[in-house]
């Protein structure tokens, strides 16, 4: 199911990492700060190829990048007292991505909806640039270069732009966690900025009637119906030929989130009491998971929390959840 290449061979990663760790008031404070630069050459990865040879992709080493940053953990104890401890922990990463070389001859690599241009990150968005519908027909816009200042009906002539990338600019999470007596409160909280996610399967979500007899997003219940409407929605045409549904910014949004990730109360059953019911320990809590997330695109029609590349391919929606549990150890 794919072509070979004679000439692969394996990538090559030259990592530089310096550390600091700082711990004062008995470490009750304490700070971990890494630095890291990590070249890679031999770059193996999917290069496109003219789908006449029966095959879109083949692997290739393409050339070389590099990935750079910073990451930082800072954990505090700010109370420990009989009764009552408190700790917290927050982390969060920067990095900063580039391509630095293409194989000879060769300043970029097409693909869709990512490009390889040296200088840009290796996860850079190639695409032609959304603008809504006609408000006097209804028919798809795009506009024709980055300036944005022209736009165009015919899907052809609208020029393609590197539009941001996959990867996210920091991501990281606080964590914290507060006794008192036999009650036990913990919290995780984890977020990511930067990057944008694409929905590979609104093409049938949201396109207009091309594929009229599946099910659609109600982005479709926006659609322009009438001259004069404003909307960022195509007139609805079953089969439509309008190309409103090809491969833009239209399906791209910000995949910046915040979420609760997890929420967890406990109470662990008094020694004396345990004893006396020849326990060791008793401990009953109850959780939940995924309860709250903050997105910041409004048109968002999927998961903010996708794969490192970004794409969406039908995954689910990261559920809530919640659980009632007892612990009893003998």
């Amino acid at each position: 199911n794919s072509i070979g290449n004679n000439n692969l061979t394996w990538e090559q990663n030259k990592p530089f990492d310096v550390g600091l760790e700082i711990g004062v008031l008995n470490n009750r404070l304490s700070l971990e700060a890494d630095y890291y630069i990590r070249k890679t050459e031999n770059l193996l990865l999917n290069e496109p190829l003219s789908a006449t040879s029966g095959f879109t992709t083949y692997s290739n080493n393409v050339g070389a990048m590099e990935n750079k940053g910073v990451e930082l953990t800072l954990n505090a104890n700010p109370v420990n007292t009989r009764n009552f401890n408190w700790t917290l922990s927050l982390n969060t990463a920067f990095n900063k991505n580039r391509v630095t070389r293409l194989r000879e001859g060769v300043d970029e690599i097409v693909g869709n909806p990512f490009t390889l241009k040296v200088g840009e990150d290796v996860q850079s968005y190639y695409l032609r640039l959304w603008a809504g519908a006609d408000a006097a027909t209804g028919d798809p816009l795009w506009f024709k270069d980055g300036t944005k200042k022209e736009t165009t009906n015919d899907f052809s002539q609208a020029a393609r732009e590197i539009v941001g990338s996959a990867s996210p600019r920091s991501f990281g999470g606080l964590s914290t966690s507060l006794r008192y007596k036999s009650l036990t409160l913990d919290a995780q909280v984890n977020y990511q900025y930067g990057n944008y996610v694409y929905n590979q399967w609104d093409f049938i979500f949201i396109g207009d009637g091309v594929f009229f007899g599946l099910n659609h997003n109600r982005t479709e219940l926006l659609r322009w119906r009438q001259p004069g409407d404003v909307t960022s929605v195509p007139r609805f045409e079953i089969g439509n030929a309008t190309a409103s549904n090809e491969v833009s910014t239209r399906y791209l949004y910000k995949g910046d989130f915040i979420r609760l990730r997890n929420l967890s109360l406990a109470f662990e059953l008094p020694a004396r009491f345990a004893q006396k019911a020849r326990l060791t320990s008793a401990r009953i809590y109850v959780r939940g998971t995924n309860l709250w997330t903050k997105t910041f695109d409004e048109n968002l029609t999927m998961d903010p929390e996708q794969p490192v590349s970004g794409l969406s391919d039908l995954q689910f929606f990261n559920p809530k959840s919640y659980t009632v549990g007892l612990s009893i150890q003998l």
